[in-house]
């Protein structure tokens, strides 16, 4: 009867971890020592368009987008002395369509097995590059105007002032 009662609960507690897996709305997979994949989730197979079964013939570079790994290599290495590892990598999915993607990864306990959870973050990245090129549009006319641009304070602190303020006023920024 006691072992009926711990088998229930092992069974449990596997049910549970399983529904977490596949209810979770980010990419989370089990990599092996080699970096073959071990147990991957349904929003990692959603992502990248593979399935549970062709997960299981994949290594993580093999979604690498061409390039990756050479401009940035793994650092698993560095999960021996740091608990985590965050990194942003491109990955490519099985279309061909090339994702920015935010990694957390963890060493588990028994250091044979690393826990990965990651991130589309391409949206974001895209965002960001639109910012920044907002950004650099806004500083390319405010320094080249003719005409004097200025930022100030609520209480008139002057913050910035557009280079041609010396031609107008004689003033140097």
């Amino acid at each position: 009867k006691h072992l009926k009662t711990n088998k229930d609960k092992i069974t449990e507690i596997g049910e549970r971890y399983r529904s977490l897996l596949e209810h979770a709305g980010d990419p989370i997979f089990l990599l092996n020592e080699d970096t073959t994949f071990n147990e991957v989730n349904m929003s990692t197979c959603n992502l990248l368009g593979y399935s549970e079964e062709k997960f299981q013939l994949m290594k993580l570079a093999d979604i690498f987008a061409p390039g990756e790994i050479e401009r940035l290599p793994l650092q698993l290495h560095t999960l021996l002395t740091n608990k985590t590892l965050l990194t942003e990598r491109k990955w490519k999915k099985r279309d061909g369509t090339l994702i920015d993607i935010e990694v957390n990864v963890s060493l588990l306990e028994n250091k044979k097995k690393y826990l990965c959870i990651a991130r589309d973050v391409t949206e974001r990245k895209r965002i960001e590059e639109k910012i920044k090129e907002s950004e650099k549009k806004y500083r390319n006319i405010f320094e080249n105007a003719q005409d004097v641009f200025y930022q100030t304070t609520i209480d008139g602190i002057i913050l910035d002032v557009s280079p041609s303020l010396k031609n107008h006023l004689g003033y140097e920024r």
